[in-house]
């Protein structure tokens, strides 16, 4: 009987150890290809993408030269306490979000597509399985804020 609780406390202790080190793990896919294209979501439902199909689809974020919508969304993300910019330059945004209690990480992408005229998006958890639509809710959050803050610009103009 001891055995087995050593090898329980041993596994729980493993498996925590497994879940800190993804967490805090950059994933290698992260990053636009040279063809435009975001990394593919997982097929675990805790990822959305605007370049996905089914219901892993979510619609891209405006792209607008006046105001700039781009660097609006920098401002934005710059505004949120639970984020972190890790990349910005001209055409890709890398953001990391933090989950209020448990401090689960998701990765937040942006490609500035002025091909298609559209900010694409990418929103996917680092672990676990499901996210209770944590990163869709998330970016229809930045999209409201986006949103005001085109509104808010465009009016001052």
């Amino acid at each position: 009987m001891r055995w087995i609780l050593i090898i329980i406390i041993f596994a729980a202790a493993a498996g925590i150890t497994f879940m800190v080190i993804r967490n805090n793990t950059t994933p290698e896919h992260i990053g636009v290809s040279a063809d435009g294209r975001l990394a593919e979501v997982p097929s675990t439902p805790n990822a959305v993408s605007s370049q996905a199909d089914g219901d892993k689809a979510i619609e891209g974020l405006p792209l607008k030269e006046d105001p700039d919508s781009w660097d609006l969304l920098h401002q934005l993300l710059e505004r949120q306490d639970d984020a972190d910019i890790i990349t910005a330059d001209r055409d890709y945004m890398h953001a990391v979000f933090r989950s209020p209690t448990m401090k689960f990480k998701d990765d937040v992408e942006f490609y500035r597509n002025e091909e298609k005229g559209v900010i694409d998006v990418r929103s996917a958890a680092r672990i676990g399985y499901s996210d209770m639509n944590a990163n869709r809710n998330r970016v229809e959050r930045l999209r409201e804020g986006l949103a005001g803050m085109i509104s808010g610009a465009g009016m001052s103009n």
